[in-house]
């Protein structure tokens, strides 16, 4: 007890002195006192024309056939699109063994079973070759997953999945307005999630959505979501005070001090949940969450700061285009190009994260840790998010050896840093790269 105080004090002491400390949530800064009350005037409420005006947006932006379906997470957005394809006990549904543990436990929860599929190296999206490999008779979805940005090379599964007349779910969570030969994630599946998730492309703070091509299956998507009740409203006044909390204190100036002090209040204080964190352990057909029911609907409040973003979209892309190149620029002046996946020089990505191995990741994470919270750096793990004990969400050590080989090497660098840090976090990042390019050239000398 004694040694955990002591490693805490020391711990809130080095992030309360840091001066320059970027978070990997790109906050609402445009937000202002007005929109704040109008996500406060939403609170706890029903806004049917409001979803309908978003719904369109997405649509349209993403290039959809059809209307989406809004839920409280992507997570709930999966799990009704399990439940409309009948999926359940005796049902096999392939994940990549580089994902969240809420995507294990929504399948879970169906009763149905995970199993994982290798990631590919060179997109850290879902390998073609590996989920050929796991499909089987009991085989009842397969999900294609698009990290980062970078889209899955997957032509082969879809191809395979037609054939054998097996539906396929696109998780595109973590990449949004990316293509790939012309076509944009999430329009080539039977179905497609996104979330809205804070850490992700489009920040709600929370929330997610569904497409569905089958328009019966579509049909029972929109009765599950119209029987699923609302986050309750205490949750909800929360995190609407969450957004204006992130969007005054999420800076690099401010973040570690403040998370110095939010982990002081962690130990001296019981807080209610404020995020949709019920997953981190394996979940079962009948399990319960004592805060708020699973699935949810998604918040106004949520559906108007995705609205908001949405209208942002077009010149958030060029950003977040532009500072990729800028960072690759960055290594390849450090002659570290070659660290980075090819996939990344591409025109067609939008970028979430610049995501990268290294043989020593750890020392370059340390050495990032100073200026960037690398306690977000996915994927370490093939599960992240979740359980120490993989086995919970029936994965079986050794199935997904790349994946588990890219966790004890992965960076991450955020991409979708605002414009007013990004001159800032490059002039840092030089500094490291500078650093750690003359000590892998010294290595290199000294073998």
């Amino acid at each position: 007890m004694k040694k955990t105080m002591i490693h805490m004090f020391f711990k809130v002491l080095r992030l309360f002195n840091k001066r320059f400390f970027v978070p990997f949530v790109c906050a609402h800064f445009y937000l202002t006192k007005v929109q704040h009350n109008r996500l406060k005037q939403l609170c706890g409420i029903e806004n049917k024309e409001l979803e309908s005006e978003l719904n369109a947006h997405l649509q349209s932006t993403l290039q959809m056939d059809g209307p989406p379906v809004l839920f409280a997470s992507a997570r709930m957005a999966f799990y009704a699109g399990l439940l409309a394809y009948g999926i359940g006990p005796g049902d096999e549904v392939i994940l990549t063994g580089f994902t969240c543990a809420v995507m294990c436990n929504a399948v879970l929860r169906t009763g149905a079973t995970p199993v994982y599929a290798d990631v590919n190296g060179g997109t850290f999206g879902t390998d073609a070759t590996a989920v050929l490999g796991c499909v089987s008779a009991r085989t009842k979805l397969i999900v294609v997953q698009h990290s980062f940005g970078i889209p899955a090379d997957a032509d082969a599964i879809f191809k395979a999945a037609e054939q054998r007349q097996i539906p396929v779910l696109e998780d595109c969570a973590i990449s949004v307005g990316s293509t790939r030969q012309n076509q944009m994630v999430g329009t080539i599946g039977d179905m497609a999630i996104f979330s809205f998730d804070h850490s992700k492309p489009l920040n709600g703070l929370v929330g997610g959505a569904i497409f569905v091509k089958d328009k019966a299956r579509f049909q029972r998507v929109c009765e599950i979501q119209a029987q699923s009740p609302s986050l309750p409203m205490a949750m909800q006044t929360r995190q609407i005070k969450q957004v204006w909390h992130e969007r005054r204190l999420y800076h690099p100036g401010l973040y570690g001090p403040l998370l110095a002090f939010n982990l002081i209040k962690s130990v001296l204080l019981k807080s209610k949940p404020l995020f949709l964190s019920e997953d981190g352990d394996g979940a079962t057909p009948t399990t319960q969450n004592e805060f708020y029911s699973y699935p949810s609907k998604m918040p106004a409040y949520a559906m108007q700061l995705v609205l908001w973003e949405l209208q942002r979209w077009p010149e958030t892309q060029l950003i977040r285009k532009r500072f990729l190149t800028e960072l690759l620029s960055l290594f390849d002046r450090h002659q570290l190009g070659g660290l980075i996946q090819e996939a990344y020089r591409s025109p067609d990505i939008v970028p979430l994260r610049l995501a990268f191995c290294v043989h020593d990741g750890g020392n370059l994470k340390r050495r990032l840790g100073r200026f960037i919270d690398m306690g977000w750096n996915w994927f370490e793990r093939p599960i992240i998010a979740g359980n120490k004990d993989l086995s919970v969400f029936a994965y079986v050590p050794g199935s997904c050896p790349v994946a588990e080989a890219i966790g004890h090497t992965i960076v991450n660098i955020p991409c979708h840093v605002h414009k007013r840090f990004q001159k800032s976090l490059l002039k840092t990042l030089d500094w490291v790269l500078c650093h750690y390019a003359n000590d892998v050239r010294s290595d290199t000398d000294l073998r």
